[in-house]
């Protein structure tokens, strides 16, 4: 990706221009969601005035009801309830307020006494009916919830007055049913923005009356989500939410309190929140749009004047920086310009390509000199090597011929006059003869460790699971050992000698360094994302901490188990020849609890 430090020279002047403009572009936008924001305010605030005027206009009609009811109760042959002059009474009311389905009375039982409109025979009694149980048992006006009337059938909000007598007590009701369908004509007279909706709820959040769609929501529940903003114990609120057709909206409601019973009835009023944005967002567009089409204008401007008076001479100096990358140290460009900093520019490029052409003839001469010196010192180090190679060959050969003449001069003396020796004699010739034997040993590790590490030109690929198989044969441990490969062992590219000389020198290590009853050795390889990680665990005597590095040197030993002597030189044959390979050997060991042995090689040599 790139960068901003990596981009054309054209870009950089609409970057600029840009830097310059967006400033308005963000002035424009925070006006614009300023004025968003002012506009909701404003719609919170009038969609709550209507809820208000609304809840206003309701309690006027509750507490009218509230007064006809009360008045009826106090005329005597409604308190005698006489049947006939009841009936007559509510028919005649019933006709004069259009807002009432019907107007009924009731015992202090919940039946029917006498009724505005008829009775069907099989609906005589309320006294399920919540609004009268609560009536009857707070002695007060009761406003109840939706309901499906049950004489006029038809959907209703009743209201419930009791009737005293002379004691005090409640002896019958006089119950109201309230059309519903009529809650919307106030609110259908107001002003408000298209698309605005209106919600009456009882006091279980059910649907009296909704605007639009009356028919098709009431008796329905609100969204639960809408319930729980409202339900709280604040009387009036605002709050946005989605409606049930997804569409967010700005809602304000109003609760009204006319019984003992909190929360009567629940107005609420919705304003589309795209509509109230909509004249913000309008102005916001036609500010955008101005201010894009001068930006276009500039960034023309720009980009013509930026390639006339800047891109084209800066291109011919990339062309000819090209050309001086691909070696062509002998091009130029003219130094006449438009600008006095191009000009001067061009000026100091032709100087470089002088001094880089210049530079660059004495370093061809330098580097054949230095390639020659490099020839001569690989063909000093080649020789030193093969010599002091040679000279151990030789020096173990000489050490060597004097070591076996005296052995078997001992031997010979011993077979000759065994009796010509006391026990301690004969003990102090075979002490001679194991320092002999150990001298030998130590001049074939001064020669292997000679030889160790050099990397033959001609490899092979070896299938290291057969190897260590040899390898085990080879030293054949005892029987109390057990030696276990945990895993397939992957095939390598080396010297198959050196890699058998490797793991025997650390399968041996860790035979002798073993002093329990049941030794084991585990040998495991793990492969990494561009190297092979080889561990070789024991469990034998262990090795302190502070002989974790020193063992990897030439002659250093530490005591083990074994009888015979060893010479101290395994160890580091076994670091030369990973290092050669491009890989390192460590130990982790404490003591008393065994060694592990991990070394690493990678699986592509680096030459």
């Amino acid at each position: 990706m790139k960068t901003l430090f990596s981009w054309p020279l054209r870009r950089y002047f609409i970057f600029i221009l840009l830097s310059v403009l967006l400033p308005a572009i963000g002035l424009a936008v925070y006006v614009g969601f300023d004025r968003s924001s002012e506009d909701a305010l404003q719609a919170q605030k009038e969609a709550l005035w209507v809820a208000r005027s609304i809840a206003s206009h309701k309690e006027g009609i509750i507490n009218s009801t509230y007064r006809m009811l009360m008045t009826l109760s106090d005329i005597p042959e409604i308190v005698k309830l006489e049947q006939p002059a009841c009936n007559e009474i509510l028919k005649d009311l019933l006709k004069r307020h259009s807002l009432y389905h019907t107007l009924l009375i009731a015992d202090s039982y919940g039946d029917y006494i006498a009724s505005a409109i008829p009775i069907p025979k099989d609906s005589k009694n309320v006294s399920d009916r919540p609004y009268f149980i609560r009536a009857k048992k707070n002695g007060t006006f009761q406003i109840g919830e939706y309901a499906v009337g049950r004489t006029s059938g038809k959907k209703s909000l009743h209201f419930a007055y009791p009737i005293l007598d002379e004691t005090g007590n409640t002896k019958s009701f006089i119950i109201a049913a309230h059309d519903v369908s009529t809650f919307g004509y106030f609110f259908e007279q107001k002003n408000l923005p298209k698309g605005s909706t209106l919600k009456i709820t009882d006091r279980n959040g059910n649907i009296l009356y909704r605007y639009p769609h009356n028919d098709k929501f009431i008796g329905k529940s609100i969204p639960i989500s809408q319930w729980e903003k409202i339900k709280t114990n604040e009387i009036e609120g605002t709050y946005i939410s989605f409606d049930l057709y997804m569409q967010e909206r700005f809602y304000a409601f109003r609760r009204i309190d006319f019984t003992d019973q909190k929360g009567d009835l629940y107005i609420q009023v919705g304003i589309p929140k795209h509509i109230v944005f909509a004249r913000a967002k309008d102005i916001l567009f036609k500010h955008l749009i101005s201010l894009f089409i001068i930006s276009l204008i500039a960034i023309i401007l720009s980009y013509f004047i930026g390639h006339y008076f800047f891109l084209l001479p800066i291109k011919r100096l990339v062309n000819a920086s090209h050309q001086l990358s691909k070696g062509d140290l002998k091009t130029r460009v003219i130094e006449e310009h438009r600008t006095l900093e191009l000009s001067k520019l061009s000026h100091a490029f032709n100087e470089m390509a002088t001094s880089l052409n210049n530079r660059e003839i004495e370093h061809h001469a330098l580097k054949e000199e230095l390639e020659q010196r490099v020839i001569d010192r690989t063909s000093k180090l080649e020789a030193l090597n093969n010599e002091l190679r040679d000279f151990a060959h030789i020096v173990s050969h000489d050490l060597k011929a004097p070591l076996r003449a005296v052995n078997q001069l001992i031997r010979w003396v011993l077979e000759d006059s065994p009796e010509s020796f006391s026990i301690e004699g004969k003990k102090q010739m075979d002490l001679i003869i194991k320092r002999i034997k150990h001298m030998n040993m130590l001049i074939d590790g001064i020669l292997e460790y000679s030889q160790a590490g050099y990397i033959k030109e001609k490899e092979e690929y070896i299938n290291l699971n057969f190897l260590i198989k040899e390898v085990i044969d080879t030293l054949s441990p005892p029987n109390n050992i057990h030696v276990i490969i945990n895993n397939n062992l992957p095939i390598i590219k080396g010297d198959k000698i050196q890699f058998a000389q490797l793991f025997q020198n650390l399968i041996s290590n860790s035979i002798k360094s073993i002093d329990k009853v049941i030794g084991k050795i585990i040998i495991e390889c793990i492969e990494e994302d561009t190297q092979w990680k080889f561990i070789i665990i024991d469990n034998g005597c262990g090795i302190e901490k502070k002989h974790h590095e020193k063992i990897f040197e030439v002659f250093q030993k530490l005591k083990t188990n074994d009888k015979e002597e060893t010479t101290g030189i395994g160890l580091s044959i076994v670091k030369k020849i990973i290092s050669a390979y491009g890989g390192k050997i460590w130990v982790e060991s404490e003591i008393g609890k065994g060694a592990s042995f991990i070394f690493i090689l990678p699986k592509e040599r680096k030459e």
